[in-house]
């Protein structure tokens, strides 16, 4: 298991705030959340499988919510498609180019 602490985001309504949390329940990795003082303790398995990867990845950037920390879910498995320097998500996990 693997857990990182993300910044939770402004919700503007209720619908927001249950549609992101409805979102981050449905990623088939995840095993709790819990919510601190900083922020959103997320863990999950590690490894992450690629959808619940990919799916995070596009969670945290709707919500524009910090990914630098998704740099541990990196692995042999995914590396070609997660750490490909040509995505849209590289420099905010990575950042490097």
């Amino acid at each position: 298991m693997t857990t990182i602490l993300v910044k939770e985001p402004q919700f503007y309504c209720y619908q927001d705030e249950k549609h992101f949390f409805g979102w981050l329940e449905g990623l088939k990795a995840l095993k709790k959340v819990k919510r601190t003082s900083e922020g959103l303790a997320l863990t999950f398995e590690n490894p992450i499988d690629d959808d619940s990867l990919a799916d995070l990845v596009g969670l945290l950037t709707r919500y524009r919510i910090d990914r630098k920390d998704l740099k541990v879910f990196r692995n042999e498995t995914n590396r070609k498609w997660f750490a490909r320097s040509r995505t849209y998500w590289y420099r905010s996990v990575f950042g490097h180019h």
